[in-house]
């Protein structure tokens, strides 16, 4: 009997992990398309665009992305999760999701002035109010796209994001090249949210019915808004270093710093909400279950560590080619932030995935809680940091060095207050973790070793840069190939 129970759940977590796979190919395509439409858009914007226009966007469009830490004040996330779900409350939810979309977005026109006057930019007016519709379409297609997550249909979800991505790269490109400057960035991020919802209705094939009540709404908005409050905190954790940089240093240099954070972060953060997407759902199928929980957690840890390694160990060696072909290299000062950002990437990649799994536990509290500590540090560590660079009377340059070293600094009370809390929804302890990521480090020593001795001589190479980027390829995949072939196994399922 035994026997037979222990076959089940072992088959039962092969399922799990059959389907979190699916999840990954299927949302990792769409990571790796969009990067790649993201990268061509972006060596298109930086030739056309100036400093100035890249930092004063990016003002608008991270502000815009806190806010949307609001969208549909968290029913989506709440319907994925629940057991329980009618096309009564489908409906419901969707009216609600949309009208406080349009309400909220209008509730918010006046704060355009206020991020003006205190950024002392003008432009930032009309900027910010046009990233204010992006809000209202993310809003109406939330609903259509979330019941697509609940059904695990992966490969739809794919469907919407890279349609939704090309678009909103095409209209970055032909806006830069007629020199509409920071309007390239914010009309294309305006546009994803309205391809977004076309496509979400079109794939979803979702047709709301002609019916509300506000009573069916009351227990989604009950888990919802405790997951908006530790979304919004979240999102403020990703983006204070813009609006710090924004404040304290020139918009340029705002702009410099931006395209070599983008360059650094944006693969682990595409893994990351490719990991989450593909691993809520079914965190939540499975969260009554401790044991298969844990071994899933773990799993998943080991995996993002090795995914995230590998384009890692690219940038590091090759964004000083990468910047040389951007504009004559006008963009090179960036290069200096991208060792920094590359090991806040990776350790951010690991640390984001505990809030995940406290919301498909049923847990969204835990959630705020960490977000809430880690807002606090990011407060302490930054205030102490420009208190020190004032004291010195540091250079911009190594100012942003100081405020780097202690933002990873942060993440070791942060990392042990994860720790405490998660050990109430799953076994983990620091040797399971150490193990996790332990295949990841020996990645990283063996592609670094092989990648060093020709990153020392590159400046003899033929045909740079392209040659040391091809050469940097190869090596990649020659530890791909030795990783999968000597290091990867399959994921051991005790059966005690």
């Amino acid at each position: 009997m035994n026997q037979d129970c222990t076959s089940v759940k072992t088959e039962d977590l092969q399922s799990v992990q059959k389907t979190i796979r699916s999840g990954f190919v299927w949302l990792g395509t769409a990571s790796i398309v969009s990067q790649i439409l993201d990268a061509i858009s972006t060596l298109v914007v930086i030739i056309y665009i100036r400093e100035a226009d890249m930092g004063v966007a990016t003002l608008a469009v991270q502000f815009s992305k806190c806010i949307e830490a609001f969208i549909a004040l968290g029913v989506g996330k709440a319907l994925v999760q629940d057991n329980a779900l009618t096309d009564k409350e489908t409906s419901s939810l969707f009216w609600f999701a949309s009208v406080f979309g349009i309400g909220l977005a209008v509730g918010l026109i006046p704060v355009a002035w206020g991020l003006s006057s205190f950024y002392h930019a003008p432009m930032l007016v009309p900027l910010f109010l046009v990233c204010l519709l992006d809000l209202v379409f993310l809003n109406i297609g939330e609903v259509p796209k979330k019941l697509l997550e609940r059904r695990l249909e992966y490969s739809k979800c794919t469907l919407i994001f890279v349609i939704a991505t090309f678009v909103s790269s095409l209209v970055k490109i032909v806006l830069a090249v007629l020199g509409t400057g920071a309007w390239s960035l914010v009309l294309a991020y305006t546009s994803y949210g309205f391809v977004f919802m076309v496509t979400a209705f079109a794939v979803s094939k979702y047709r709301p019915e002609w019916h509300f009540n506000r009573s069916e709404c009351k227990r989604f908005v009950q888990f919802g808004y405790k997951y908006c409050l530790s979304n919004l905190i979240e999102t403020l954790n990703k983006n204070i270093h813009y609006f710090v940089i924004g404040k304290y240093f020139d918009h340029a240099i705002l702009g410099m710093y931006r395209v070599g954070y983008e360059l650094a972060m944006t693969p682990a953060l595409a893994l990351l909400n490719v990991v989450n997407q593909s691993s809520y759902a079914v965190f939540a199928k499975i969260k009554d279950k401790k044991d298969e929980l844990s071994k899933i957690f773990a799993w998943n840890q080991g995996n993002i560590a090795i995914f995230a390694m590998v384009p890692i160990v690219f940038i590091l060696f090759c964004s000083e080619d990468i910047f040389s072909l951007m504009d004559g290299g006008k963009w090179m000062p960036a290069v200096q932030f991208i060792p920094f950002v590359l090991g806040i990437a990776f350790i951010k990649s690991l640390v984001q995935t505990f809030p995940e799994l406290y919301r498909a536990s049923g847990k969204p509290e835990y959630s705020l809680r960490t977000d809430i500590f880690e807002c606090f540090l990011i407060c302490i560590f930054f205030a102490a940091a420009l208190a020190i660079c004032a004291l010195m009377g540091t250079n911009d340059d190594l100012s942003l060095k100081i405020l780097f070293v202690s933002w990873l600094l942060l993440f070791v009370p942060l990392f042990f207050y994860h720790r405490k809390l998660a050990k109430k929804l799953i076994d983990t302890g620091f040797r399971s973790m150490l193990r996790s990521i332990s295949k990841a480090g020996a990645f990283f020593g063996v592609a670094y070793g092989l990648s060093f001795p020709l990153r020392h001589f590159q400046n003899v190479l033929p045909w740079q840069p392209w040659f040391h980027m091809v050469m940097e390829v190869l090596i990649l995949l020659a530890c791909i190939g030795w990783y999968m072939k000597w290091i990867q196994k399959s994921p051991t399922i005790s059966s005690k």
